[in-house]
């Protein structure tokens, strides 16, 4: 074949490639409309940010969106879900055989570098910010700290709790509690703008020394 036929055909097959648009998925559509939203929660707030400020910005119909999402509450709780999601992530069994003060030093510093990131902290101060008594903004924060307790963390403690490893009560609080003591009160420095974010060595220390204390009290 004619090497110049050979390239002609070939431009004209990537041609017709090219006009053929991929349609969006719901998956997509989801994710268009998480980023977007996000992005706009950033700049201007929660209240003042609408459901069709949100379509423009994701280059969605205002229709679109209320198909993809019923309300601007819903889209908020699955932003706040998303950005929760590594730590949310399903128990991995391997760790079992993991001696415990390692798998929880991972857990502790995975959770704790996420939560006193400069742009958490940042999300979250204008959320607190933008929130009243009682409004829904209000208790989508208190179900993300709601989630903060049944993290993988959590799940951890509980599983060795049923291995018969470490004490079982309230395996939830106990996360909780755990995390309270790495963050002590430079979380709410940083959300005031009292403090600058700690260095990865601070926080290996905070961890360390919470973990020392938790397993000192807890280990069977």
């Amino acid at each position: 074949m004619d090497p110049s036929l050979a390239f002609a055909a070939g431009t004209d097959s990537g041609r017709a490639g090219a006009g053929r648009k991929r349609v969006a998925t719901d998956a997509d559509r989801r994710r268009q409309a998480m980023d977007a939203a996000e992005a706009m929660f950033f700049a201007n707030g929660y209240h003042r940010t609408t459901m069709a400020t949100i379509a423009r910005s994701a280059s969605m119909s205002k229709k679109t969106i209320y198909q993809v999402f019923g309300s601007k509450e819903d889209l908020m709780d699955a932003v706040l879900t998303r950005r929760l999601a590594m730590l949310t992530r399903p128990l991995d069994a391997a760790d079992d055989d993991r001696p415990p003060e390692q798998v929880l030093t991972a857990l502790l510093l995975q959770l704790t570098r996420f939560v006193l990131a400069p742009d958490e902290i940042a999300f979250v101060r204008l959320l607190i910010a933008d929130a009243t008594p009682g409004d829904e903004l209000a208790h989508l924060l208190n179900r993300k700290h709601f989630l903060i307790g049944r993290t993988t963390l959590a799940q951890w403690l509980a599983r060795q709790a049923e291995l018969g490893m470490l004490c079982g009560e309230a395996p939830e609080a106990a996360a909780e509690m755990l995390v309270g003591m790495v963050l002590g009160d430079l979380h709410t420095r940083l959300l005031l703008r009292l403090a600058s974010p700690p260095s990865d060595a601070v926080i290996e220390q905070r961890v360390a020394r919470a973990v020392s204390v938790f397993l000192g009290a807890c280990r069977k």
